[in-house]
């Protein structure tokens, strides 16, 4: 290792050299417990600087990872890809870690952050896995390395940090890349509302598979075999191109394969997917034994039980927000599930054996059990309200609409959407169209020169959300988040958005207070478009003749209204940094659509009292 050391370059060479051997294969969802090189799976993917969401970056770029990106390394050094469930965010930087391993240029150091709490910190982690927790003089000479730099601090899974140990453990991280500022930092999350403590780093989106990367990655998974030659041929049928958004996500892209070939058929639902590819593992015979081997199931469960165990063992991991355990709070939650179906009689350690064998649902990480993903977890849990807690289905899903811990459940509320329509749509959907028609209700009226059309989308880009514009003549976007930062601090405005953007080379800054239940709207962009206002021109506004303004607090839709032309500038400047962009809902449809839910309601009480007559 040419990197100077100090006489620390065993612990690193150790650490190293396990590490490299735990990322270079994985299990994917497509090959079960058939473990494949990581190289040979891998498909490259573009990562997109996301500039409006504050980036420090005035020139975003678009990057294709298949190794470290230099990017990385210049400029701002601190960088963070958010993205949604299945996009590869975790194998992404395993493939980042293999390539500095190879090439030597920088070290790696790769956290879990879920595993840290208010009690480990994140050096404490570090030092466990170099096998030194316990050495004060060398804990000492690794700080020393760490503020010298050469290190590259992969953080992977913020969104998996248990919400009782966040706070200390955002404030922790942040105190470490502060630190050590002289490395390069990498974390990793799904889309959360409390990304402000790393308003410094420099955020990447993966952009979505094409057509034909979905296709390659088909193959990788035999080889371009007899299965992913029948599965494109199916795929390339105009009757699939209501699935074409599953082809775009690596996950349920090897979901679909691991399907497909248990059993010929393509899922067009997505809990569907989920559904097929459980029979999968739990029926399908090792390929590599021959001869129609299975494997025994040490519980001796079915298919049936073994499945009411797992949605036990799904919903209260989610609770708990839990993804990862050790062994004994991994068999403390398999007794849990247990206690749930007293009926099954078996032994929670055989249970263990079949959950990494002969149905590998999780996998062993040193001394830690996993799921193999997180969508998994959410999806048996989804499962679980659906057939287990229908006795407080309705109170489950309303606690969970109404949670501090909602933007934990995006994910499985996607999910639970398809497998149950009705109960999302009264315990969900009803509530939130109903607070967006209060919403309108007490906000709207006509705004003298200025189209109805233009107030009702302020309505709709306000609709649980505050905003407060700023201009300062900055030259940065540092230089705009320091001038926001103490006027919100002097006014005592608490916010999760601050947003520098570009108009006619003038900066100008936004900054947001957006509620959790905003983000749902997202959900019901996809699942219910119809909801939505069809389309608007963004950018329909003269750029020379832009308002003058220093801190405007965005209450309704009179702020602005001395033209048409400030109007739209101010709605433009509503949806900075916001992806999807076109959440204004439509007043007349979400009206219409309470009345239908409503009327369903109705009717389905008019059955409950024919059944009860009988």
């Amino acid at each position: 290792m040419s990197i100077n050391l100090n006489g620390q370059s065993d612990i690193f060479e150790k650490y190293l050299s396990d590490k490299y051997q735990s990322y270079r294969k994985i299990n994917t969802m497509a090959t079960r417990d058939n473990e494949r090189e990581l190289r040979e799976i891998f498909i490259p993917l573009t990562i997109n600087e996301q500039k409006k969401d504050g980036g420090n970056n005035d020139n975003p770029q678009s990057i294709v990872v298949d190794g470290f990106p230099s990017r990385f390394s210049q400029g701002n050094r601190k960088n963070l890809i958010v993205d949604t469930a299945g996009m590869g965010k975790s194998t992404l930087v395993k493939r980042i870690f293999l390539d500095l391993v190879d090439t030597r240029l920088y070290i790696p150091i790769f956290v879990e952050l879920r595993r840290l709490s208010d009690r480990k910190k994140i050096l404490a982690e570090i030092c466990e896995m170099l096998g030194v927790s316990k050495d004060e003089s060398r804990i000492n000479e690794i700080r020393s390395l760490f503020e010298l730099g050469d290190f590259v601090f992969i953080l992977d899974g913020y969104d998996e940090i248990p919400l009782d140990y966040r706070n200390a453990v955002t404030e922790d991280v942040v105190s470490f890349v502060q630190r050590y500022d002289n490395n390069i930092f990498i974390m990793t999350s799904r889309p959360e509302d409390s990304f402000m403590d790393f308003q410094d780093f420099d955020i990447f989106k993966i952009e979505p598979l094409t057509r034909a990367m979905a296709f390659s990655l088909l193959e990788k998974h035999d080889s371009g075999g007899e299965t992913s030659r029948l599965l494109i041929k199916k795929l390339k049928d105009n009757v699939y191109d209501t699935i074409s958004e599953y082809l775009t996500n690596p996950l349920l892209v090897s979901m679909l394969y691991a399907a497909f070939d248990f059993k010929q058929t393509i899922p067009l639902k997505k809990h569907l997917f989920y559904e097929q590819v459980y029979d999968a593992y739990f029926e399908k015979h090792d390929l590599t034994k021959g001869g129609g081997f299975r494997h025994q199931k040490q519980s001796n469960l079915d298919s049936y039980d073994f499945d009411r165990i797992l949605r036990a063992v799904g919903f209260n991991s989610l609770k708990s927000q839990k993804v990862e355990y050790n062994y004994n709070e991994f068999i403390e939650t398999i007794k849990t599930a247990q206690d749930s179906c007293k009926d099954l009689k078996f032994k929670a350690t055989d249970f263990r054996a079949d959950l990494l064998e002969a149905v590998p649902l999780f996998c062993k990480e040193s001394f830690y059990y996993k799921w193999v993903h997180k969508s998994m977890q959410e999806y048996f849990a989804a499962r679980y309200i659906y057939m287990d807690a229908q006795y407080c289905q309705e109170e489950l899903l309303t606690a969970m609409y109404n949670s501090s811990k909602l933007e934990h459940y995006y994910n499985l509320f996607d999910i639970y959407y398809d497998i149950d329509v009705y109960s999302f749509k009264k315990n969900i959907v009803l509530p939130l169209l109903l607070s967006f028609q209060a919403f309108f209700d007490n906000n709207y009226h006509e705004v003298d020169g200025i189209s109805d059309n233009l107030v009702r989308e302020r309505i709709g880009l306000l609709f649980l959300k505050k905003a407060w514009m700023g201009y300062n003549n900055s030259n940065t976007a540092n230089e705009d988040f320091e001038y926001l930062d103490k006027i919100c601090d002097q006014q005592k405005i608490q916010y999760t958005n601050m947003v520098s953007y570009t108009v006619n080379d003038r900066r100008f800054c936004i900054v947001k207070d957006i509620n959790p239940k905003r983000r749902l709207l997202s959900l019901l962009k996809v699942k219910m478009p119809e909801l939505f206002i069809s389309s608007v021109n963004r950018k329909s506004f003269d750029e020379n003749r832009l308002p003058d303004y220093s801190f405007i607090d965005i209450k309704g839709v009179d702020e602005f209204s001395q033209n048409e032309n400030a109007y739209r500038f101010c709605n433009y400047s509503l949806i900075r940094g916001e992806d999807p962009v076109n959440l204004s809902l439509d007043y007349d449809k979400v009206k219409a659509e309470i009345e239908n839910i409503e009327s369903t309601q109705i009717k389905k009480e008019e059955i409950k009292k024919l059944i009860a007559d009988l």
